[in-house]
């Protein structure tokens, strides 16, 4: 009986020195989330990271820091951490893609948004994500069922409409890019670059338009 009482209390000690330092790691964790200054940042996640090197989303946040900062080499190491640290931690094979794409590997990009789809096939931002790299690579069918299937999962998520007009305007179809690029300023009307890209696109419709009244072979890409 005292046998068992002692590994009680034992087990609890253990518990409870745990419970302290993924504490601890909490409290940098809050700090990093709450700092402006990026360097600041990365030495608040570096401590959380010491404290408790086994908790996904520290690692996850400090990579996101240095994708940001494009340290891509330190953002690899901590998302293909997370992954290793857990599996189902999905948008860690999600960011390993983001800088695969980043650094122009694009094929291995490819084979991480792929995986990250395979393994939770209700996130639209793996869709809208691997539509843009599609697009990169001229597979422009692929790039638009993609941006469709985001939309199906989440009729606004409004970065796959966004991403969808940008793929009409790089493929010609400028009415169909002012409608994407209109509904993503109807909720963000302060966006400057869907803007940029609305007025681009009616400035395309226009050409085309006067093209097609004149006479006039649009002999771009020629």
């Amino acid at each position: 009986m005292r046998i068992i009482q002692f590994a009680l209390i034992l087990l609890s000690s253990v518990i409870l020195a745990f419970g302290c330092q993924s504490g601890k790691a909490e409290i940098w964790i809050h700090k990093a989330k709450e700092e402006k200054d990026l360097d600041k940042k990365i030495a608040y996640y570096n401590n959380a990271i010491k404290i408790d090197d086994q908790n996904p989303w520290s690692l996850n946040d400090r990579g996101q820091v240095f994708l940001y900062l494009e340290k891509y080499e330190d953002a690899m190491k901590d998302f293909k951490r997370v992954i290793a640290v857990d599996p189902l931690f999905i948008d860690g094979y999600n960011n390993i893609a983001i800088v695969y794409e980043k650094t122009d590997k694009l094929q291995k990009a490819l084979a991480y948004f792929t995986l990250a789809i395979e393994k939770k096939a209700d996130r639209p931002l793996y869709y809208s994500n691997r539509g843009l790299l599609y697009d990169k690579l001229e597979r422009y069918d692929e790039a638009l069922s993609d941006y469709e299937k985001a939309l199906e999962i989440d009729p606004e998520y409004l970065p796959a409409t966004y991403n969808r007009g940008l793929h009409y305007r790089k493929t010609d179809k400028h009415n169909l890019a002012i409608a994407d690029f209109e509904k993503v300023l109807r909720f963000e009307p302060d966006l400057a670059v869907c803007k940029e890209q609305l007025a681009g696109a009616k400035m395309d419709a226009a050409i085309k338009a006067s093209r097609i009244r004149f006479g006039i072979k649009n002999t771009q890409g020629q």
